[in-house]
């Protein structure tokens, strides 16, 4: 049986919240897909389920991390996020 949307969605934000933490420590080549999969508790054949490679991992966990900061949370609603990230 296959696994939901959500249940899909909540295990790539887990995937990308742990390769943040490690990359955020450790740096992009200090960090394996093997390690940022143990991290989370998941096998490493699941990275490729939600991630075509480890620099498009790091892409996307950036991504995440700028979209969920709190600066982004602060954004006044008129204000488009390329205005608001330019100040």
């Amino acid at each position: 049986m296959p696994f939901s949307k959500a249940h899909k969605e909540k295990t790539r934000v887990r995937i990308l919240i742990g390769a943040k933490a490690l990359f955020s420590n450790k740096g992009f080549d200090a960090v394996t897909v093997n390690e940022v999969m143990e991290h989370c508790s998941f096998t490493r054949g699941a990275f490729y389920a939600h991630f075509k490679s480890k620099s498009e991992l790091y892409k996307e966990a950036l991504t995440f991390s700028a979209a969920s900061s709190q600066l982004t949370q602060n954004k006044p609603k008129n204000t488009s996020t390329k205005e608001w990230l330019s100040y």
